[in-house]
């Protein structure tokens, strides 16, 4: 009898070979850091030339000072600018973005409320024609009419607010 075999998903050895290369490059990293950090610059000069080595390159080789990992003054003003403009755009996005839900939001309560106004606006007539077949009275009418100009006010008042809102956010 044979033992049962399990089936991984496709995707699991590619998985598993980009999990082992990604711990394989960082723990390498602290190593090659130590490495940078261990390298010696020397500067030797041999009657006008100068050069550069990793290695003494004559009797009158003088060790630099040399911070590979430590950008010169002008790179690391430079990174600081770019990082800035980035966060700068980010920002600026993130702002659209919200700009954005905001006016689809109340895009979507003013919908909400055109139809609430309509409802409530239907539902007062209903009652009003109701009414009006039970009894013939003139005030009865009246006073349903009253009441569905206020609803329609009051919606309207909302629904005016909420475009002036969307107005400015759209001028923005």
């Amino acid at each position: 009898m044979q033992p049962a075999q399990t089936r991984l998903p496709g995707a699991w050895p590619g998985r598993v070979l980009a999990l082992l290369c990604a711990t394989a490059t960082l723990s390498a990293m602290p190593a090659m850091a130590a490495m940078a950090a261990e390298k010696r610059m020397y500067r030797c000069q041999q009657g006008d030339a100068i050069t550069f080595s990793e290695e003494p390159c004559g009797p009158d080789a003088r060790e630099l000072d040399v911070h590979y990992d430590t950008p010169a003054p002008a790179e690391a003003a430079d990174a600081q600018r770019r990082l800035q403009a980035q966060e700068a755009s980010a920002a600026a996005a993130a702002d659209a973005a919200e700009r954005e839900q905001r006016i689809d939001g109340l895009e979507r309560e003013i919908e909400d409320l055109r139809v609430e106004r309509d409802h409530a606006v239907e539902q007062l007539a209903a009652e009003r024609q109701r009414g009006t077949e039970d009894r013939a009275d003139d005030t009865y009418r009246e006073r349903k009419r009253a009441e569905m100009k206020t609803v329609i006010d009051r919606y309207n008042t909302r629904i005016e607010a909420k475009q002036i809102e969307l107005q400015q956010l759209l001028q923005r």
